[in-house]
């Protein structure tokens, strides 16, 4: 089993994934593998995703009060075929990124699976995955990096069909973590 491997689609500043074998090492020395496992502050869920795909835990719960990643990570679970609609048939180009950081501003109207589409588009996009930091290589596109270099989209669909087919045992939450 490869722990260290990122199976999430979504790119996180400080993500958690690297540390899934030090979780594993812990689930493993308090008997609990095969339990569940929370990520409050979920983010990317890096390690509870990668706990999960490689039947560490039998069940995670992914928790973020942000209701940007709460609504990607419902659109993944309840919503797949039209998350992977939207992945399939959007340009990755300057005028969608305008478009998508409207929706993901609430300056255009979205629904559920729209907005959780804008995250993942402005996540992909943007520099270091963070949806407000602006887009990679600039508004003029004149950089080292591009728009659509972390914009893999076979990859991404792949992750998120895999992770899909775990629905069953994946809950989402959007509750203030210290509550």
């Amino acid at each position: 089993m490869n722990y260290k491997r990122t199976l999430t689609p979504l790119r996180y500043p400080g993500g958690k994934s690297k540390f899934s074998p030090f979780m594993v090492d812990i689930i493993e020395a308090n008997g609990l593998f095969g339990g569940h496992y929370m990520e409050p502050y979920a983010g990317g869920a890096g390690v509870a995703i990668n706990l999960l795909l490689n039947g560490v835990v039998s069940h995670i719960h992914i928790n973020d009060v942000d209701p940007a990643i709460n609504k990607f990570w419902r659109s993944v679970i309840d919503d797949t075929d039209t998350l992977l609609r939207l992945l399939d048939q959007t340009p990755i180009n300057m005028d969608q990124w305008y478009y998508w950081q409207k929706i993901l501003e609430g300056k255009i109207s979205a629904n559920n699976t729209e907005l959780g589409f804008a995250t993942l588009f402005m996540n992909r996009t943007n520099r270091s995955g963070i949806l407000k930091a602006g887009v990679i290589g600039g508004k003029k596109q004149d950089g080292k990096y591009k728009l659509g270099d972390r914009f893999n989209k076979v990859r991404i669909a792949e992750l998120i069909k895999t992770i899909a087919s775990y629905r069953d045992h994946i809950s989402v939450y959007s509750e203030d973590a210290l509550s």
